[in-house]
């Protein structure tokens, strides 16, 4: 047996035996001290390594080093399963506000990512997908508790300040390409499934926001409102005739009859320009 098979042998023994508080810990430390290991084995090689791996299409000592380490201890029936759930229950502790150590987070996805070694394959395999999967759950649950006990202006905000946080943690904690998906599953779950209840929420819906001068709540519903292009274009053309509705009610002179619609989203500007010309010349227009 060579050394470059010893060496994550022993590693997968010492991190099988941790504990759980310190389980990815464990595996961290031994990937940055494996990573040292074989850093050196490659200076030592470097000259047969570069002339023998080339030449017979095979993998050099680095690269092969990464696959043992995939191979013999990240995919070990002893460690494969507890990666996946320790690493998800820490972001679902960081996300519901428990501090945690982020640095484990990062330093796991890292790991995950650099064991491809040419691909996302692992990092997807042992994190991504189960995370985004779990979101979606999550973020299901959490849009039927917000709607229950929020106005339409709290709701929006909290579905603006979700977005802005996810979109933090992976591009911070995570792969940054995370971030596109875990903001997809956001809008999804938290606004394009629920935004007709928004808009007509009673004494809170649209309705409310122009009867009492909401121009940032509007504001906010219309930036949020673009964050679903590309969804079924007859949902955005219903929920585009309930706001119009409401606009030319309180603003006759500023917003015209509504002609045959193709891109919900051009109205929704326009509507943009309006709000911020009233909220720019306060005194000159009025809504009430």
């Amino acid at each position: 047996m060579t050394s470059c098979h010893c060496i994550p042998l022993k590693v997968c023994n010492d991190v099988s035996l941790s504990h759980n508080d310190n389980f990815l810990d464990t595996l961290n430390t031994a990937w940055s001290r494996y990573q040292v290991s074989m850093v050196m084995i490659r200076d030592v090689v470097m000259l047969m390594d570069r002339k023998w791996s080339s030449q017979n299409g095979l993998h050099n000592v680095f690269t092969l080093g990464l696959v043992l380490f995939r191979d013999l201890v990240v995919k070990h029936d002893s460690i494969r399963d507890r990666v996946s759930r320790t690493l998800l229950s820490l972001v679902r502790r960081e996300r519901e506000g428990e501090v945690v150590d982020r640095m484990t987070i990062k330093s796991t996805c890292k790991m995950l990512l650099a064991l491809g070694p040419d691909s996302r394959s692992v990092y997807e395999g042992y994190f991504e997908k189960p995370f985004l999967d779990e979101s979606a759950e999550f973020f299901k649950l959490k849009s039927e508790i917000l709607l229950a006990e929020s106005s339409a202006s709290v709701f929006l905000q909290k579905v603006e300040t979700t977005m802005r946080e996810e979109a933090e943690r992976a591009r911070h904690l995570l792969d940054p390409s995370t971030e596109e998906d875990i903001v997809k599953i956001v809008v999804e779950e938290l606004l394009y499934k629920h935004m007709k209840t928004v808009i007509e929420m009673e004494n809170s819906g649209v309705n409310h926001m122009l009867k009492h001068n909401k121009i940032e709540d509007l504001l906010r519903l219309f930036r949020l409102f673009k964050r679903v292009q590309g969804k079924n274009n007859d949902v955005l053309i219903d929920w585009l005739k309930m706001v119009h509705d409401c606009m030319r009610r309180y603003l006759p002179d500023e917003v015209m009859e509504m002609e045959h619609c193709e891109d919900p989203t051009t109205y929704f500007e326009e509507y943009e320009q309006v709000l911020n010309l009233i909220a720019e010349n306060k005194g000159k227009y009025s809504i009430d």
